[in-house]
Order: C-alpha cells, then sequence, then structure tokens
C-alpha cells in the first residue's frame, strides 16, 4: 500500500517529542472526552500511538491502553506511560498494512492516519476488523480539503500538503464504509475553532511575512467565527459503534 508519509518522515517529526498528553485546550482532546467517558475494564488501541499526546487520554479516561507503531521509541514511551498510573497492554513495533494481532479492541483510535494513504479503504477496512462487538471507532485527519484549510496548507506548507491523499479526506466515504460493516454512525463531520498550524521548510519572504499577518489574524478569528466549518476547521473525523 502507496504510503505518502514513511516512517523516515515521521522519526523526524518526533525526534524531540516527550511523552505528554494534550493540554485540555486541545481540539482533538476535547472531541474525545465528549464521546468517550471515564470507564473501567475497557481497552483502547491507538493506530500509529506515537508519541502518546491522544492515547494518554484515554488512559486518563480509565482505559487500558495498546499501542502499534514502527517508532523504535515504543519502549521507552510504554515505561513512561506506566509511571504516569495507565494501565498498559501491549506496544507492538509493527507496519500496521501487515498487523493481525490476535484480539479485538472496545476502541480502535487513529488520529492522522488513514490520509496518508492511497488505498485508504483497505486501512480503513483494517481498523474495522480490530473493534469488538459493540465497540468503538473513532478516526481523525486534519481537514486540508476545506476551502481556506486546503489553500492555506497547499500555500505555505507544500511539502506536508503533499504527503496527504486528498481524496482519503472524506467522511461520507468512510460513513458509506462503516454503515456497511455494521456500524452505527455517532458523529461525522468537521470539529474545531478557526486554526492552522505549518511545519518548518523554505519559505521567500512573502509568504514569512503573510504567515506573520496570518498568526495575528488567527487570534480574532478563532473566537469569532463558529466551530465546525468544512470551509476553516483544522480537523474532520468520525466516531462510530459497531452494533453487535
Amino acid at each position: 500500500m502507496e504510503n505518502l508519509a514513511n516512517q523516515k518522515y515521521w522519526d523526524g517529526i518526533f525526534k524531540h517529542s516527550e511523552y505528554e498528553i494534550v493540554p485540555k485546550s486541545n481540539f482533538i482532546r476535547i472531541w474525545i472526552e465528549h464521546y468517550f467517558p471515564v470507564i473501567q475494564n475497557k481497552s483502547c488501541l491507538e493506530i500509529g500511538c506515537y508519541p502518546d499526546r491522544f492515547l494518554a487520554v484515554f488512559g486518563e479516561r480509565g482505559y487500558e491502553l495498546y499501542g502499534i507503531d514502527l517508532c523504535e521509541q515504543l519502549d521507552p514511551m510504554q515505561a513512561a506511560m506506566k509511571s504516569k498510573g495507565n494501565k498498559i497492554g501491549h506496544f507492538w513495533k509493527s507496519d500496521f498494512t501487515s498487523f493481525k494481532p490476535d484480539q479485538q479492541f472496545d476502541v480502535v483510535a487513529s488520529f492522522g492516519f488513514i490520509e496518508h494513504y492511497v488505498n485508504w479503504p483497505d486501512i480503513l477496512r483494517q481498523h474495522i476488523v480490530l473493534v469488538k462487538p459493540k465497540g468503538s471507532l473513532i478516526i481523525e485527519t486534519p481537514n486540508f480539503v476545506g476551502g481556506f484549510q486546503r489553500w492555506f496548507h497547499s500555500t505555505f506548507c507544500k511539502a506536508s500538503f503533499d504527503r496527504h491523499y486528498l481524496p482519503s479526506i472524506d467522511t461520507h466515504a468512510w460513513e458509506k464504509i462503516l454503515i456497511e460493516n455494521g456500524f452505527d454512525i455517532v458523529f461525522s463531520g468537521f470539529f474545531g475553532k478557526f486554526h492552522f498550524w505549518y511545519e518548518e521548510e523554505e519559505r521567500n519572504l512573502w509568504n514569512k511575512l503573510m504567515l506573520i499577518l496570518f498568526r495575528i489574524i488567527k487570534k480574532i478569528l478563532t473566537h469569532v467565527l463558529s466551530e465546525g466549518k468544512k470551509f476553516y476547521a483544522p480537523f474532520c473525523g468520525v466516531v462510530a459503534r459497531r452494533i453487535q
């Protein structure tokens, strides 16, 4: 399966990362907490789990944590998570495209994962088979298809933008596959207030000046614009529950 973001890229992105839960103001954390209550004796698997920013939210809510990633730092990450009082299951250093564990999970999650794959429907179906009966699936990707977000990232962060396969960022297509496989849709769409981010790369002077202006504008628009609009919301996602 063609992956537009190889492991060398991820190792570079996360080489200075620490194993810290995202802050309470994080849009994805707020989204998770809205749909997943504090609970006991349930398991959560994150696909592409390093460096633990979102899996830790489930740990804080009482889930036993599992993960899969190709990153070399899985062992120290697992130790750090355990030291913070999380219930730890198993972490696999493995390529997800060939991942076949001998168990299913109450929650299967991925954040910023499937949109890097050209053959994303197969990746989604591999998520699905890991969900227990009456279990849940939560998938998030950045919104690179809304008008403002697509323009912003293709203009100011082209290298990162090109690592994303835009046809995969389609919640209606996700819904269709999930419903065909026996899931009810709990949430599907775009979420978060006006927001954007960008990675370090070479930019001309004009683009550098424009980014300064956008950082100023963002402080205003974040408080003025309503949430969850496709044109400018930073994220899209789906929460679905297996019927039986």
